[in-house]
């Protein structure tokens, strides 16, 4: 089932033709796709992207690491795709990951302690998550790093994506606060170290 969300009567939008999104031989390992969305639906002209491959001279195409990315194309998929680069790419291990963000989603929407934290608007952590664990979760944000980190071996990947879930969940602002904290709890340790040194 596809779902083509971002219709738009001014602009024809062909039917997605899945079966050009990646090479036959990886088109069992990539993650379903379900929904897509245009940002920009009526395309300006210097937005109309044409393909350029991707620099080869800024990598180097024997490193061991590209073996976990699997190449998609998702203009010829016919999917929406604002890029001028001809190519995207996914990680291997997006089964693994997502794996990974549900069962934090699972561990702080159960644990007592995240009815707590109050993350915004007087939701809890726990209420979030739980929130997070609705029907289709696998076609949200849990498979962002999939996309951002398609390199990373099985392990990091996994930690990839719980580390999304942290940020997520928590708004940009508390983030900020707890940078902000962090640093502040350093800074006093410091100049806590300095004065017993002088003392």
């Amino acid at each position: 089932m596809f779902d083509q969300r971002s219709k738009s009567p001014e602009r024809s939008v062909d039917r997605p033709q899945l079966s050009q999104l990646t090479s036959p031989t990886d088109a069992a390992l990539i993650s379903p796709v379900k929904f897509a969305h245009d940002p920009v639906p009526k395309t300006p002209l210097y937005l109309d992207a044409k393909d350029a491959p991707f620099p080869r001279e800024s990598f180097d195409s024997m490193h061991p690491l590209l073996k976990h990315g699997i190449k998609l194309y998702p203009r010829k998929a016919r999917l929406p795709f604002r890029c001028s680069f001809n190519a995207a790419n996914e990680s291997r291990f997006w089964k693994q990951g997502l794996e990974s963000s549900m069962e934090l989603l699972k561990l702080l929407s159960e644990d007592q302690s995240a009815n707590d934290v109050v993350v915004s608007g007087g939701v809890t952590m726990a209420g979030l998550a739980r929130r997070e664990l609705r029907p289709e979760v696998e076609h949200r944000f849990c498979k962002v790093s999939s996309y951002m980190f398609p390199y990373a071996d099985e392990e990091r990947t996994k930690l990839l994506a719980a580390s999304m879930v942290i940020m997520f969940l928590w708004d940009g602002m508390t983030l900020l606060l707890l940078m902000v904290a962090a640093h502040s709890d350093v800074h006093y340790q410091t100049k806590q170290k300095r004065r017993q040194t002088i003392l």
